[in-house]
C-alpha cells in the first residue's frame, strides 16, 4: 500500500489520500514531457530561481516599508521549494505554477460580506488525549484565515447515515456520501463548511483511504486525523498544518511550486511532516487578495496563538519575521 497525499483542488471531487491499491511497487517511471512554461514537468523537476520566485510575488509598486516587506523574500527565513525526491509529491504531479497574478486574474470566489464564516463540524468523538482538541483548531484556523469560525453541533454516525466499512484495523467512511450530507447542512454566512473527524476516510472502493475529500465548486470538505501521530502535541500541531493546507485549497491557492510553503503537495508522511506551517510570500499575498487581512497584524496575533498552542519553532520563525519586516 502506497500512501498518496493529494491536496484539496478546484475541481468537483478531489481526493487528499492515497492512491488505488496496487500489489507490486510502481515501476520507474520517465519524466512527463510538457511544453507548458507555467507547468512543472512530473520526475524532471527543477526549482524555481530567485528572479522566478520574485516574479510569482508580483509587482510591489506602491508598497512601502513594511507593508512592502511583508511580501518580500527576506533573509534566511524562506526557502526554495525543495527538489524532489522519488515518490515526493512533484517527482510524481504536474502542477501549474500559480503565481500572485494568476491567481488575482482568475480567481474570483472570495468572502464577502455575507459569506464570511469559516464553518467546522465534528463526525463522531474527538476524546481528549487521543485527539486533537477542536477549540485549539478553531482558534488557531481563525487567526490564520483571519476570519470567523463557526462550529455546528456534532454529527453522530446514525444522523450522518452514509456507508462506512473496515480496513487495516479500522472504520472507514464513505467521503463522498458525507459531503453530501454537508451541502444540505452549509449555513447561508459560510464561505466553506468543512468536517473534521478521527475516523478513516475512502472515495471509492478500489481506494486503500484518504485523507480527506472535497468539492471546491460548493466550499465543503472532510479530513480525517486518524492516521496523525498519537503524540498528543505532534498530532495538535500536524492536525492544525494539514486544517490550513486543505482550507488554503478553499480560497483558490494552488500547490506551491516556488518556496517550501505549508501549500506544498505531499505524497507521504514524511514529505507532510516536513512542510512548514507558514505561507510563503507568493500564497501570503494571494490569501491577502482573497481575504483582506492586514498581515503584519495577522503575524503578531498568529504569534501569540503558536506560543499558546506550542507550536514553539513556528513562533521563533515568526518572531524572526516579524523583526525583519518592522525593523
Amino acid at each position: 500500500m502506497l500512501p498518496r497525499a493529494r491536496a484539496w483542488g478546484l475541481a468537483l471531487g478531489l481526493v487528499v489520500g492515497c492512491a488505488p491499491a496496487r500489489d507490486e511497487p510502481a515501476a520507474p517511471r520517465e519524466p512527463t514531457a510538457s511544453s507548458d512554461p507555467k507547468r512543472t514537468v512530473a520526475g524532471a523537476f527543477v526549482p524555481p530561481g530567485p528572479r522566478q520566485r520574485r516574479d510569482a510575488v508580483g509587482s510591489l509598486e506602491g508598497l512601502r516599508g513594511p507593508d512592502r516587506r511583508v511580501f518580500e523574500e527576506g533573509e534566511g527565513l524562506f526557502h526554495p521549494v525543495p527538489q524532489a525526491g522519488p515518490g515526493d509529491w512533484l517527482d510524481e504531479h504536474a502542477e501549474r505554477f500559480q503565481t500572485f497574478d494568476d491567481y488575482r486574474t482568475h480567481r474570483t470566489i472570495h468572502p464577502d460580506a455575507n459569506r464570511r464564516a469559516i464553518y467546522l463540524v465534528e463526525i463522531g468523538e474527538f476524546p481528549p488525549g487521543s485527539s486533537p482538541s477542536v477549540d485549539a483548531l478553531a482558534r488557531y484556523v481563525s487567526t490564520y484565515f483571519a476570519l470567523p469560525v463557526q462550529r455546528l453541533p456534532p454529527l453522530d454516525l446514525p444522523t450522518l447515515a452514509v456507508d462506512a466499512r473496515s480496513s487495516e484495523g479500522r472504520i472507514q467512511l464513505h467521503a463522498k456520501q458525507i459531503l453530501e450530507r454537508l451541502r444540505e447542512r452549509k449555513p447561508d454566512d459560510a464561505f466553506t463548511l468543512v468536517a473534521i473527524t478521527m475516523f478513516d476516510l475512502y472515495p471509492d472502493e478500489d481506494w486503500n483511504f484518504a485523507y480527506g475529500y472535497a468539492d471546491g465548486a460548493t466550499q465543503v470538505g472532510v479530513f480525517g486525523f486518524a492516521r496523525l501521530p498519537t503524540d498528543p502535541a505532534q498530532q495538535l500541531q500536524r492536525s492544525a498544518k494539514t486544517l490550513t493546507h486543505e482550507l488554503g485549497h478553499a480560497f483558490g491557492v494552488s500547490h506551491c511550486t516556488h518556496y517550501h510553503c505549508v501549500m506544498n503537495g505531499h505524497n507521504h508522511e514524511e514529505e507532510g511532516r516536513r512542510a512548514p506551517m507558514h505561507l510563503c510570500p507568493v500564497d501570503l499575498r494571494k490569501l491577502h487578495h482573497s481575504i483582506g487581512f492586514d498581515p503584519v497584524k495577522r503575524y503578531r496575533r498568529l504569534l501569540e496563538v503558536d506560543r499558546a498552542l506550542g507550536f514553539l519553532d513556528e513562533a521563533r520563525w515568526l518572531e524572526e519575521r516579524l523583526r525583519q519586516i518592522e525593523g
